[in-house]
């Protein structure tokens, strides 16, 4: 599960802000299943996973947090707007890799080690 907000008030969305989200929005939905947006006054919001919980599970949940800031004025400049766009790629990927995750007994990782 991952959620991405940005925190940009309603009057401050331009077109370089829309498209930044857009774009990490088509992003998050090629590589997480169960993808939704939600918008308001305050913030724009993309979120991941599935809200269902079987009763007969204990869920773990386990959040990081990372603040990516641009000052307005930068996203002007391609060059900032791609550091952005790289970071949150890499954060998501990064996430995706911790998802999809799969115990090894230690057994078989040492035998992974000695390759």
């Amino acid at each position: 599960m991952i959620n991405i907000k940005f925190l940009v008030q309603k009057e401050n969305r331009d077109e370089t802000i829309k498209k930044l989200f857009s774009g990490t929005k088509n992003y998050i939905k090629k590589i997480f299943s169960d993808t939704e947006t939600t918008e308001d006054d305050y913030f724009m919001e993309i979120f991941t996973g599935n809200k269902v919980v079987d009763s007969e599970k204990m869920i773990i949940e386990i959040s990081i947090k990372k603040k990516i800031c641009i000052n307005k004025k930068d996203l002007k400049q391609r060059s900032e707007i791609d550091r952005v766009v790289d970071e949150i790629k890499f954060f998501c990927s990064k996430s995706k890799e911790i998802e999809n995750y799969k115990y090894r007994p230690i057994n078989f990782r040492d035998r992974d080690a000695n390759k």
